[in-house]
């Protein structure tokens, strides 16, 4: 279900990244209440129903809107409803519903990569 525009992304400071996260939280909120509602629909058909697949197709077309709009942002969509903020050494990671941008995340193997941690305290906003 979900893709990437593979764009170059931006590096961003904490306050840039700050900065995008109403309009991210809006267009994410937007697009996962519109999810919810057409899986809800798609779940009154069988697999093999003539309605099922043109859901499935609104879902995923819901879906690369949503990868479009936050690529065109300058952040970068890395699941369903989560985008990171390159940051140069790692990344700024939000994951909706999350209220603020709390969490990063290293680029560094041996600082288990991947792994989401809390900024730290003295650079939140």
């Amino acid at each position: 279900l979900f893709r990437s525009g593979g764009r170059t992304m931006n590096v961003h400071s904490l306050e840039q990244a700050n900065q995008l996260m109403p309009y991210l939280q809006g267009i994410t909120q937007k697009a996962a209440s519109e999810v919810l509602v057409l899986a809800q629909e798609r779940d009154l058909f069988e697999v093999d129903e003539p309605g099922y697949d043109d859901c499935v197709e609104k879902i995923q077309g819901v879906i690369d809107i949503w990868v479009d709009q936050v690529d065109q942002a300058g952040a970068k969509p890395c699941g369903l409803w989560a985008v990171d903020f390159d940051k140069g050494d790692g990344y700024y990671s939000w994951k909706y519903p999350e209220p603020t941008l709390e969490y990063c995340r290293n680029d560094d193997p041996e600082k288990g990569a991947g792994k989401r941690e809390l900024i730290q305290p003295e650079i939140v906003h």
